[in-house]
C-alpha cells in the first residue's frame, strides 16, 4: 500500500506548488483518503497487535511528533535566518508573527505558540480569525474572508491534519471495539451531519475536510474496510487490478467530472480496495519504504518549496527542482530520524504470536 500513500502525499504537493499538468487528487480528496487508510492501519494494529492502549498510544506520539519537530525548528531557523539577513521573513515561517503577533493579547499568544509546539488544536486555526482591533482571536466559519489568516502563525501549516490524526488516535481504541453495527452507523450519521451543514451553506473549506466531527467518519470507514479484509479472498491478478485501479483513479481524478456522487465514488473504491491492495504488498519492502517517505514528504513540501524559490526557476525548472529536494529531503528525515525511531518503537511492543504483525508494516501515515 506504500505506492498509494506516497502518490497521496505527492496529490498534496502538486496542490501546494508544482506547475505539472498532471489531473491527480485534490489536496482535499487526498486528505481524506489518508484519514481512510489511516483508519485501515488503526484497526489492524488494535486488532492484532496492541493489546492495552499506553504503548499503542505512546508509539503513535513517536511516529509523529520526532519529525514534526525536526521540520518545525528547520522552518524556525530558515525564517530567523532571513531576518538576520535583513530579508522578510520566510513563509512558511515568521511572517505572521512579524506582522501580527505583537498586538494580540497573552490568551492569543500562549494558544498560537502553544499549538506549534504540541499540534494539538492547530486544526482549530481554520475556524478562527483576528478578532477587531487585532488584540484576540475569535470564531468565525469562513476563515478564508480573514487577514491574515490564523493558520500563517503555524510554522507547519499542513500539520492541522496531524492535529486531528491525533484525535483519531485517542478515538480508536474505543472505536475498534465497536460493533460493525454501530461504525455503520456512526458513517451515516457523519454523512447525514456532512449533508446537514451544506443546507445551511457550509459547503466550503474548511467545513469540508477538517471538521472533526464530521470527518472521523472517514476514519470510521478506514476500520470498516479493514474489518472487511477477514470475509475476502482475491487471487493476486485480483489484487493487483484493484491497486491498478486506486492508483489510476487517484492519478485521473481531476479529469472526472467532479462533484459528490464522484467523490463518494471514489472513497467507496478505496474502502473495497484497500483490504486486497494490503493483502498484495504487506511483505514487500520497496513498497513498505515508499509508504514511510509519505509522512516526510508531506511534513517537508512547503519548507522544500520555500527554499526552492531562491533558484528563481519557473514553470517545469521549479517544479523538478522541487519533486528532487522533496524526495531529499524526505529520505534524509526518514534515514536520520525515522528509521531510529522506528527501531525503538518496534523494541517497545513485541508483536503478538497469534499475529505476527511487524510494526512499521502497519505504521499510519498522515496525511498524513
Amino acid at each position: 500500500m506504500g505506492v498509494f500513500r506516497i502518490l497521496l502525499a505527492f496529490c498534496v504537493v502538486l496542490s501546494h506548488g508544482l506547475n505539472i499538468a498532471i489531473p491527480v487528487a485534490t489536496a482535499d480528496v487526498a486528505v481524506q483518503t489518508f484519514y481512510i487508510v489511516s483508519g485501515f492501519y488503526m484497526g489492524l494494529i488494535l486488532t492484532e497487535k496492541y493489546r492495552d492502549f499506553s504503548p499503542y498510544f505512546t508509539n503513535r506520539l513517536l511516529r509523529l511528533y520526532p519529525a514534526y519537530f525536526v521540520v518545525l525548528i528547520v522552518t524556525l531557523a530558515h525564517s530567523i535566518v532571513r531576518l538576520l539577513m535583513g530579508r522578510s521573513a520566510a513563509d512558511p515561517g515568521l511572517v505572521a508573527y512579524v506582522s501580527d503577533f505583537a498586538p494580540l493579547g497573552l490568551a492569543a499568544r500562549t494558544y498560537l505558540i502553544g499549538t506549534n509546539l504540541v499540534l494539538w488544536t492547530q486544526d482549530l486555526t481554520m475556524f478562527l480569525k483576528l478578532a477587531p482591533a487585532g488584540q484576540g482571536l475569535a470564531w468565525t466559519t469562513n476563515f478564508a474572508l480573514s487577514n491574515p489568516h490564523v493558520e500563517k502563525f503555524l510554522l507547519v501549516p499542513q500539520a492541522w491534519s496531524l492535529s486531528i490524526e491525533l484525535s483519531f488516535y485517542l478515538l480508536a481504541p474505543w472505536l475498534v471495539a465497536r460493533s460493525t453495527a454501530l461504525l455503520i452507523t456512526i458513517v451515516a450519521a457523519t454523512l447525514v451531519a456532512r449533508l446537514l451543514l451544506a443546507r445551511i451553506g457550509l459547503d466550503f473549506d474548511p467545513w469540508t475536510y477538517r471538521f472533526f466531527p464530521i470527518e472521523v467518519g472517514s476514519f470510521v470507514l478506514g476500520i470498516l474496510s479493514y474489518r472487511s479484509m477477514g470475509a475476502r479472498s482475491a487471487s493476486a491478478w485480483q489484487q493487483r487490478a484493484a491497486l491498478a485501479g486506486l492508483l489510476m483513479a487517484t492519478l485521473t481524478y481531476s479529469a472526472g467530472p467532479g462533484g459528490s456522487l464522484q467523490r463518494l465514488a471514489f472513497y467507496g473504491y478505496c474502502v473495497w480496495a484497500l483490504p486486497l491492495v494490503f493483502q498484495l504488498t504487506r511483505r514487500n519492502r520497496v513498497d513498505r519504504y515508499l509508504g514511510e517517505l509519505s509522512y516526510p514528504i508531506y511534513l517537508t513540501h512547503l519548507l522544500v518549496i520555500s527554499v526552492a524559490l531562491y533558484s528563481h526557476l519557473s514553470g517545469t525548472a521549479l517544479s523538478v527542482l522541487i519533486v528532487a529536494l522533496v524526495v531529499g529531503a524526505s529520505v534524509a528525515l526518514q534515514e536520520v530520524v525515522q528509521k531510529p525511531v522506528e527501531r525503538y518503537r518496534a523494541w517497545r511492543v513485541a508483536p503478538r504470536a497469534d499475529h505476527p504483525v511487524a510494526e512499521g508494516q502497519v505504521a499510519a501515515s498522515n496525511g498524513s
